[in-house]
């Protein structure tokens, strides 16, 4: 991709002319060859990218029309250095958040024990789900977790620690892209 020095006399260049782009980016233009995709077959995959890809830009293009989302990805964009706000909207959408701890801790204060979770989002996590179910499956109890220093906390309220039980983790960004991990957890003794 070339980058482009206008002088005055031509000021900003936009749109194709003789097979190629000109696109202006934070004020820098940049010439990129026409892309030409005539008799091309795409595989499913590919469909499916660019299916994704296009709900992506939906996503982005509906959180442009609302002052608060498009405000808090502006404040992202400029806090990392970004070129586009909207770019960073759309890879929002395509990323969903990663899992990458559940700990059971000691018993608080009311005697239950408190779930820490750690996960992460290009963007960051907007919610943190629990759910805790028997060793049969019985659903004992499902919650929100709260966020403390950087990680998630769930406040056990009826388990107390002893029996066998299954930790289900839900977290969620800001397009509602959601990840679950387990653990099974065998109870302190």
């Amino acid at each position: 991709m070339a980058k482009l020095n206008l002088n005055s006399a031509l000021g900003t260049v936009r749109g194709t002319i003789d097979g190629f782009v000109y696109k202006t980016i934070n004020g820098r233009t940049f010439l990129t060859k026409n892309p030409v995709f005539r008799r091309r077959k795409w595989s499913g995959q590919q469909k499916r990218g660019h299916g994704r890809m296009a709900l992506a830009t939906d996503y982005a293009k509906a959180s442009w029309a609302d002052p608060a989302a498009k405000a808090f990805y502006e404040e992202v964009r400029r806090a990392r250095k970004a070129w586009r706000a909207f770019s960073l909207a759309t890879g929002d959408f395509l990323n969903a958040p990663e899992i990458h701890t559940i700990e059971v801790l000691p018993r608080n204060k009311g005697g239950h024990p408190v779930v820490r979770i750690g996960a992460t989002d290009d963007i960051g996590v907007v919610r943190v789900e629990v759910t805790i179910r028997s060793g049969k499956g019985a659903l004992l109890e499902r919650g929100a977790a709260s966020a403390k220093d950087g990680r998630w906390r769930y406040e056990v309220q009826s388990w107390r620690g002893s029996e066998t039980v299954e930790i289900e983790v839900q977290a969620y960004d800001r397009p509602t892209n959601c990840t679950v991990a387990k653990l099974r957890f065998a109870g302190a003794q």
